[in-house]
């Protein structure tokens, strides 16, 4: 596939130099992955700046740059230039024509929010899937389908192996949605990041739906501040969302709540529903059953009330479940279908969920890994617990926020009976620094606790300690299948673990 460069920047209010008749046969942002006929997009990043990487781009065989004004563009031969003032934007809105504009022939739901992404796409998908019009989700687990035709799921499963962000850039964005759309998928729930919205990876793309979960302290590293943080998550709705879309608020979060008033207020705003516990939500909670199992549901809609009972437990999954009825509504599913694939759907991948069998201590693991992750996730267990003791092993990420490790460790010291503090992916930091943060956060409770850095250690301390009736919850990683240490990657599942400990534990324990 080719496309010319003018076909490209036509009417984009870019500056351009040299010929734009000549045809694009790929767009890079990495040098290394530059072919003949490539367009290289010198972004600057965190790390490097693509700059710097131009001529190493141009020798291997790059015929057009894209960059910000002020590079030096001498000495490079007869190649072309595209120069934007906003280069992200500009790549995004590049790569949309290079794949043909696919987002404007998908359905699109777009989810923010610190908490809740990943289980609330999971579900949504199911909801509009029911429809029997074929849905996808794209976020921290990847590309997640059903029902698709012929040998599709080959095609999606390579894709999906290839990323490693929660939103991908703009260029893999856009060819994934373009295999999407070859492989019949109609409807596409995506997790927006702020990070995503910040960078401008989803610049090209107008949502039909925009979902708000919660807002807490997390990528305070990146963002500098919580209101900076919010008002990058804003942006999805605020310069993402089509007039004609639908704007769905968590009434139950401070910030939701406050971001739909706002929107409803605003002449020519989308519409908005909000969902919550609140009465005067759209979509309420007439009547909750929560056990370590399943969450039995009765729900008020414009529709009418629904009843279903969803197999994933945890007071926070109530209000992801609310915002996939929220979209259900948004989207005229039927009340019927929507009760029908709520009751059906299982847990996604290391939300939640549980890897111990019957008479085992209930052993869960979930991808929490802010504060108020933590909170919500030790509370749902709780219960679970009433005859036994809730232990937790956790730990916080290494060059990433380093402000909510003494509040991480505060929730466990507040919430857990015992808690085994470890080694989450220390990436490039000092294992033994960030557990001594956690522990001044851990030392404001009454909980008591142990240091071991080794994960697996822990995992098999926690759970070979633990009898019947008691509650595990290891807590930070999920779904994630490497752990990252003095910045090597190494093969590392919280399931296969938690697993051999259990194994050994009936070892032990039916003696």
């Amino acid at each position: 596939m080719t496309v010319s460069l003018g076909q490209l920047v036509q009417d984009l209010d870019l500056q351009t130099e040299g010929d734009v008749a000549g045809e694009i046969a790929a767009i890079c942002v990495d040098s290394r992955e530059v072919q003949s006929g490539s367009l290289f997009a010198a972004m600057a990043g965190s790390c490097h700046d693509g700059a710097a990487f131009i001529p190493e781009a141009v020798k291997g065989g790059a015929s057009v740059v894209l960059c910000a004004p002020g590079i030096d563009r001498s000495g490079f031969g007869d190649i072309s230039w595209v120069i934007s003032d906003r280069p992200r934007k500009a790549l995004a809105r590049i790569a949309s024509r290079f794949y043909g504009s696919p987002e404007q022939q998908l359905e699109l739901v777009g989810i923010t929010g610190t908490n809740g992404k990943t289980t609330t796409a999971h579900l949504c998908r199911a909801v509009l899937e029911s429809q029997e019009r074929p849905a996808a989700a794209l976020g921290t687990l990847g590309i997640e389908y059903g029902k698709l035709p012929g040998r599709a799921w080959q095609r999606l499963n390579e894709l999906s192996q290839g990323l490693s962000l929660t939103t991908p850039g703009p260029v893999m964005l856009m060819q994934v949605l373009r295999e999407l759309l070859d492989v019949g998928v109609k409807r596409l729930i995506m997790e927006v990041s702020s990070h995503a919205l910040e960078q401008e990876r989803v610049a090209a793309i107008d949502f039909d739906v925009a979902v708000c979960t919660n807002l807490s302290r997390d990528h305070l590293d990146y963002h500098g501040s919580m209101e900076a943080y919010g008002a990058a998550k804003e942006r999805l709705f605020s310069e993402r969302l089509k007039p004609t879309g639908v704007a769905i608020c968590n009434a139950d979060d401070e910030y939701c709540r406050g971001l739909g008033e706002r929107l409803r207020s605003r002449a020519g705003s989308p519409d908005v529903l909000f969902y919550g516990h609140r009465s005067d939500a759209d979509i309420s909670v007439e009547a909750v059953d929560v056990d370590d199992r399943a969450t039995a549901m009765r729900v008020g809609t414009p529709l009418g009330e629904l009843s279903f009972s969803l197999s994933l437990p945890g007071e926070f999954n109530v209000s992801n479940a609310l915002a996939a009825v929220a979209v259900g509504v948004a989207a005229n599913v039927e009340p019927g279908r929507i009760e029908t694939a709520l009751s059906g759907v299982s847990a996604p991948a290391g939300r939640m969920e549980r890897v111990s069998g019957v008479g085992e201590p209930l052993v869960v693991v979930d991808y929490a890994h802010t504060p108020d992750a933590l909170a919500r996730a030790l509370g749902s267990l709780r219960p679970a617990a009433s005859d036994g003791f809730l232990r937790c092993v956790f730990g916080c990420g290494g060059d990433r926020d380093a402000g909510k490790r003494a509040p991480m460790g505060k929730a466990v010291g507040e919430l857990a009976d015992f808690a085994v503090l470890t080694n989450d992916n220390p990436r490039n930091e000092d294992p033994q620094q960030i557990a001594s943060a956690v522990e001044v956060g851990l030392s404001s409770g009454s909980t008591a606790w142990e240091v071991e850095l080794d994960r697996a250690a822990a995992i098999r301390r926690a759970v070979l300690m633990s009898g019947r009736g008691d509650v595990v919850l290891i807590a930070g990683k999920g779904h994630e299948a490497e752990q990252l240490v003095a910045g090597v990657a190494s093969r590392f599942d919280d399931r296969e673990h938690a697993r051999a400990a259990l194994l050994q534990w009936r070892g032990e324990w039916t003696k």
